[in-house]
């Protein structure tokens, strides 16, 4: 018994986000994942409305807040994402609120897909109908019954 068994634990999918390759990794199977995920939309949201309603007194204020929050944005896409995700993306640049959104925007069924994949996959092996563990063992005599019969 001196092999060791290899494990191959599945943690998601590799999506690649540009023409040279590189590759984020979502993981849908931490439900943690999803809830940031759709957690981050909703801060999208609420961003833009924030900055829709903010008082500056000019162009240049309102930029620079603009390109404040959208830097907080990009360090929750970089936790969610791995790191360097932003930079894979989007280029070495602040992306504009439109090109953060559409991000999403195209995200949002691959995950929604996998995780429908992943519903019906559990649904299958773990349904009523299947025997599964509840099989019982047959003993050594019984085996070599069968196999005389």
């Amino acid at each position: 018994m001196d092999q060791i068994k290899d494990l191959r634990y599945r943690k998601g999918i590799e999506i690649r986000v540009n023409d040279a390759g590189d590759i984020i990794l979502v993981n849908a199977e931490d439900d943690l994942f999803i809830k940031q995920f759709y957690g981050l939309t909703e801060k999208i949201d609420q961003i833009s409305s924030e900055l829709s309603l903010a008082k500056v007194g000019s162009d240049m204020e309102a930029l620079n807040l603009l390109i404040e929050k959208t830097r907080e944005i990009m360090a929750d896409i970089d936790g969610l994402f791995g790191e360097n995700a932003c930079f894979k993306i989007f280029g070495n640049a602040v992306p504009t609120p439109y090109a953060i959104a559409d991000f999403f925007e195209q995200m949002s069924p691959i995950i929604m897909e996998y995780a429908d994949d992943r519903q019906k996959k559990i649904a299958e092996k773990y349904n009523v109908s299947r025997k599964g563990s509840r099989q019982k063992y047959r003993s050594k005599e019984e085996i070599i019954q069968d196999a005389m019969r």
